[in-house]
């Protein structure tokens, strides 16, 4: 696991090449997110400079 966001959680797959996927507790799916680990951090990044307040 790699984020937690209360309703679901995120988590790098080793199998094959290294995606993000989101798996929800109450459906208990996998759904691919991210195409790769990097996809997720640049993702994540620009959300936290997009919300950031000056």
């Amino acid at each position: 696991m790699i984020e937690d966001v209360d309703e679901f959680v995120y988590c790098l797959s080793t199998v094959g090449e290294y995606k993000v996927i989101r798996w929800d507790d109450i459906s208990k799916e996998e759904i691919e997110r991210y195409k790769t680990f990097h996809e997720y951090v640049q993702d994540s990044f620009q959300e936290a400079i997009d919300n950031w307040e000056e």
